[in-house]
């Protein structure tokens, strides 16, 4: 009998919205788990920012638009860039990096931007 062709599960494939797909090993993509961890923080503290937090949303953006450019580039210098006619399901999918946080809000799922 044949064998179903074995999966590679130590690449996960990431597309950046605007950029293309990009297939990353293990432990970048547990790099960039960190870093959207992170961003899950940012993301909770913009929705839930009382009138006279110390934090202005200025500053939230600002350290957001620093994360998500950090997730960008690690992607970027250690991802595979995929052929552009080659389109396979994402892993997960990271807005612009010109995002806003309301934006990128919007691509939350519970977790971030990032499942597990």
């Amino acid at each position: 009998m044949g064998r179903a062709p074995e999966v590679d599960q130590r690449y996960s494939v990431v597309r950046i919205m605007g950029m293309g797909q990009y297939k990353l090993d293990s432990a970048t993509a547990g790099k960039l788990n960190r870093i959207d961890n992170t961003i899950v923080k940012l993301v909770e503290e913009e929705g839930g920012g009382q009138p006279g937090d110390s934090v202005g949303s200025g500053d939230l953006e600002s350290r957001f638009k620093d994360k998500l450019t950090e997730m960008v580039s690690l992607i970027t210098s250690k991802g595979k860039e995929l052929d552009p006619k080659e389109i396979l399901a994402s892993d997960f999918i990271l807005p612009p990096v010109d995002a806003t946080i309301k934006e990128a809000k919007m691509l939350f799922k519970g977790e971030g931007l990032i499942p597990g």
